[in-house]
């Protein structure tokens, strides 16, 4: 089996949609065949070990014609950016198609694709490509009907679709109307070998308080900013509680948590710590008493693995198919807009401090399995 898997998602970010496909990756590597070739397709050389072990195919997008359509897609109609595609629609054209029996596309590529008679068989993986039928006031009418309409048709042109979650297949499937038996459910899993870990280094480095609610995240309406800076305020206010916000990634500042406080004491007590390297994470969340995510809407998303790994108890919304990981080690939020309800929470969950244990999530979520089931789907397309 020859299989094509698109990797610029991997050489852009270090965010959701690449750490998935890096893990997928090193995964199929391990349960596929030694006859079965694995061919990463990218379009510059990237520093990254995971292109040592495999087939490593430059796709050339370097002709004024690829630029100029591709630079219309992305500015003109917002394809690129709107739909999440990291990939070049001209430079598609470059593409043997011949040599591969798989082609893995990532996110919902606005791909002329379909012009091409022959018995390649197309897959991709699609994250949360629902925040505009979840959250219609933060889109126009127009921009919602265009975005499905694309993305229905363009999924129609796939032979199998996989998507992180059972939640996540449910939705899709019926905004999308992809048929039944065109998803597949593989799973993020916890990153290997993370778990509770306690550096001095790097406490010191953020000169971290003593006692610590904390929160990761990229900074965005849907992770409701004001519902973690509100909800704390409440229970700094309601349980004279001791304990800081500690505030990791990008977006978050001084200036932009300020517009949610009401008592302005309460600012000295939010550390914002911008960007965060992977292997300061773990003492993160080791050393923090909760994790806070009380999102509008979310994927399945690999912070709560990591803190569940690293024994921290977690706080988030019931809604989004979160209940399908989180069995154990938190509580969930029937309203994420109730900021008294997230004050309760933060003060019940304090109050249980030791009641929790590192959680064994590595039988229901693991690299390998996910792989497994991607290289099983791949298998049954062939034999169709």
């Amino acid at each position: 089996m020859n299989i094509g898997f698109f990797t610029s998602r991997i050489d852009s970010s270090d965010n959701g949609p690449g750490i998935y496909r890096k893990n997928i990756i090193k995964g199929l590597n391990s349960v596929r065949l030694e006859d079965d070739k694995l061919s990463l397709l990218h379009y510059q050389k990237a520093d990254d070990k995971i292109y040592e072990s495999n087939n490593e195919v430059i796709v050339d997008r370097s002709d004024l014609f690829s630029n100029f359509v591709d630079a219309f897609l992305e500015n003109g109609l917002g394809w690129k950016s709107s739909l999440g595609a990291q990939i070049s629609p001209m430079s598609e054209f470059k593409i043997d198609r011949s040599q591969f029996d798989i082609l893995h596309y990532q996110m919902v590529p606005p791909r002329p694709f379909w012009f091409a008679n022959d018995d390649t068989k197309l897959v991709t993986t699609i994250h949360f490509a629902v925040r505009p039928h979840i959250h219609p006031e933060h889109y126009s009418a127009l921009e919602r009907k265009v975005r499905k309409l694309s993305i229905s048709k363009v999924l129609e042109k796939f032979d199998a679709i996989f998507t992180i979650s059972e939640y996540s297949k449910k939705i899709h499937s019926e905004v999308f109307d992809i048929p039944d038996g065109k998803i597949h459910v593989t799973p993020n899993a916890p990153p290997e070998g993370f778990g509770p870990e306690n550096k001095t280094e790097v406490i010191n480095k953020y000169d971290l308080p003593e006692q610590y609610i904390f929160h990761i995240s990229r900074n965005s309406f849907y992770k409701n900013p004001e519902g973690i800076i509100r909800g704390f305020e409440i229970a700094k206010e309601r349980f004279d509680i001791n304990h800081s916000l500690v505030l990791a990634g990008s977006g978050w500042s001084k200036e932009s948590v300020s517009e949610y406080i009401d008592n302005r004491e309460t600012i000295d007590d939010v550390y914002t710590l911008g960007f965060v390297p992977r292997d300061d994470l773990a003492t993160l969340y080791t050393n923090s008493d909760v994790f806070l995510l009380p999102s509008l809407s979310e994927g399945l998303p690999f912070v709560l693995l990591e803190s569940l790994v690293c024994g921290t108890p977690i706080i988030t919304t019931q809604k989004f198919g979160l209940q399908e990981m989180l069995t154990e080690g938190g509580e969930f939020l029937e309203d994420v807009n109730d900021y008294s309800m997230i004050a309760d929470k933060i003060h019940t969950t304090l109050q249980s401090m030791g009641q929790y244990q590192p959680t064994q999530v590595s039988s229901l979520y693991s690299w390998e399995k996910s792989a497994q089931k991607t290289y099983n789907v791949y298998k049954s397309l062939l034999k169709e």
